[in-house]
């Protein structure tokens, strides 16, 4: 299942998604959101724009693997009795219940911690400027960041135009499991 999308801002207006300390947000002070019962994503960014997301540390509460063939410690449960997991922790695929397809462009992600993921940190392509500002993208199980098409599995391609501005970014340890 998906989680609903964040509504878009404006370029003058963004939608902002704020942790507790997000003015002086430090080690220690990110306000912890997590998925679980199998969502898809903890933030779905899915044909939406303009949004700022700070002070987060965005993870699930479970070891399980699901992708692999170790299925060590357990396998990721996507039926009844559902695993508490959250396969990524954003997800920027496009989503296949609206017509045409409109990537995510103009997104910050300043002083984010995204880590634990079965699958991917972040999934999907983009469609335009992203910043990231002090972000670790660490210890998922399949990869940092994965632009093929995220979970969804479109393949929908990148927007040529689209831009990455990378500042204290961190993604490592991704392809193993963080034991929760």
């Amino acid at each position: 299942d998906y989680n609903i999308n964040w509504p878009a801002g404006t370029s003058g207006a963004h939608t902002k998604i704020l942790g507790a300390n997000y003015a002086s947000c430090g080690p220690g002070q990110k306000t912890n959101i997590f998925g679980g019962f199998a969502v898809l994503a903890v933030i779905n960014m899915q044909q939406t724009s303009w949004i700022d997301v700070e002070c987060l540390d965005i993870t699930d509460h479970n070891d399980c693997i699901k992708y692999g063939n170790a299925g060590l410690p357990s396998v990721c449960q996507n039926v009844v009795p559902y695993s508490d997991y959250a396969n990524a922790g954003i997800i920027t695929d496009t989503n296949d219940a609206t017509a045409g397809y409109q990537l995510p462009h103009d997104i910050l992600l300043q002083d984010v911690d995204i880590h634990g993921f079965p699958y991917s940190g972040i999934a999907g392509a983009i469609g335009g400027a992203f910043t990231l500002t002090r972000v670790t993208d660490n210890r998922n199980v399949f990869a940092g960041w994965d632009f093929d098409g995220g979970t969804t599995g479109h393949g929908y391609p990148n927007n040529p135009a689209a831009t990455i501005n990378a500042q204290y970014v961190t993604m490592d340890w991704n392809g193993f499991n963080e034991e929760y």
